[in-house]
């Protein structure tokens, strides 16, 4: 009687992995932990409009793009239409998830962009809240995730946070570097958040506006040196790809029940669209704790999801529950697997009701498989209904365009993007 075999006749054996002595290789790349401190050393206030501060990167030879970190200290404060109204009394706040106080982000290289952040607000909160939980978030206490970060005197509090979240990001892009030493002058420029989009207080007996200051700002980076990445850069090009959220928003008015949103047409490399309704109102609450993190509870649960490509449904069915949301989520959004932003069928459909959905073709992660839209000759639309028609008159649809970029920096130091 033949020997059973545990594999077919003919396979070629392999040494298990756990018998393989892990052995790490030689290398000569050397990290220098620097701060980056701005031109203007000056405090910088807030109150009702955005407040630009630029940061010139100097000649560095490679940044980690995943060390990133941006660090202030904030002072919170007020103003109120009744003198007896002290700082014990209103309280002063930022929201949770401190990163919400940078509404926008730009990178130059020379003369031409690299990056422009619009909506970072809010985009940095969807992120968060559609990847983290409850253990996640010990890791993050810098972060004030999980409670306002609310002084008890009107004094500074130090924050540490990279500019962005995701792994595919740019800023934070979790394997990759920018060869700074190569390249023209790298200036960035942060946008802090008006104080009533990112701050709230508590009591006070007048009429309370708001407003912070931020002061001692600077970027703690990682510079990176190789002589091996050196002559590797200097023989041929680097390209590494990152996704970016484009942000638009668009108005809804009247008491909707569906919307149908115009997509840009503009990108080779088009991935998914995710979307969330807010009331106009809610967004510069300031007794409103959870303005970035939950949305409008006028909102009711999805009925009928789709996408149409030059007059073409995307999906043969459309998405027709919260259920189908919830699981269309993570396949356009993969962290979003282990969240615990989704906790009940009543709020997955009101204040967590979070649209999502694929344009592209794949929903493998790690491949490209968005499609190309430069070319289309009709714009793509978001088409969507829920159960209950809105009850407000001013809301906003606030929605993102997943897309890939490809960057290539020459020998030269010279980049271009295709996207």
């Amino acid at each position: 009687m033949a020997k059973r075999q545990a594999v077919p006749a003919g396979s070629k054996f392999v040494i298990p992995p756990d018998l393989v002595a892990f052995c790490k290789q030689p290398s000569d790349a050397y990290d220098d932990f620097i701060r980056l401190t701005p031109s203007q050393t000056s405090p910088l206030s807030v109150t009702t409009s955005e407040v630009r501060l630029q940061m010139e990167i100097p000649n560095t030879k490679s940044l980690r793009l995943n060390n990133i970190m941006a660090e202030m200290d904030l002072t919170p404060g007020f103003t109120s239409t009744d003198g007896d109204d002290k700082f014990a009394d209103v309280k002063p706040q930022f929201v949770p998830l401190i990163p919400s106080i940078i509404s926008r982000v730009t990178v130059n290289i020379g003369s031409t962009t690299l990056l422009d952040i619009y909506g970072n607000d809010l985009r940095w909160n969807l992120k968060y809240w559609l990847k983290s939980n409850s253990i996640s978030r010990l890791n993050d206490l810098y972060l004030y995730p999980t409670t306002a970060l609310a002084p008890t005197t009107q004094v500074a509090t130090t924050v540490r946070f990279p500019l962005t979240f995701a792994e595919n990001d740019l800023l934070s892009l979790r394997n990759g570097f920018l060869p700074t030493g190569k390249m023209q002058k790298m200036v960035i420029d942060i946008y802090f958040s008006p104080a009533a989009n990112c701050m709230v207080h508590e009591g006070g007996d007048g009429t309370i506006s708001l407003n912070y200051t931020v002061s001692n700002f600077v970027l703690k980076v990682e510079d990176m040196g190789s002589g091996t990445i050196a002559r590797a850069l200097s023989a041929q090009p680097l390209r590494f790809s990152y996704t970016e959220w484009y942000y638009q928003y668009a108005p809804l008015t009247g008491s909707p029940s569906s919307m149908s949103l115009l997509i840009p047409n503009n990108f080779r490399y088009v991935q998914s669209v995710i979307a969330v309704i807010r009331k106009v109102s809610d967004i510069t609450d300031i007794t409103k704790a959870t303005k970035l993190k939950e949305f409008t509870s006028d909102m009711s649960p999805i009925t009928k999801a789709n996408v149409r490509l030059q007059g073409q449904l995307r999906y043969n069915e459309p998405l027709s529950s919260t259920i189908d949301m919830m699981h269309e989520i993570k396949k356009v959004w993969p962290p979003a697997a282990s969240c615990d932003y989704f906790q009940n069928l009543t709020t997955n459909g009101t204040t967590h009701n979070v649209i999502a959905l694929r344009v592209g073709r794949s929903i493998s992660p790690g491949v490209e498989s968005g499609v190309d839209s430069s070319s289309w000759t009709a714009p793509a639309t978001l088409e969507v209904t829920w159960a209950s028609p809105l009850t407000s008159a001013n809301y906003q649809v606030d929605f993102f365009t997943l897309h890939t970029r490809y960057v290539t920096i020459g020998v030269n130091g010279q980049f271009r993007i295709e996207e």
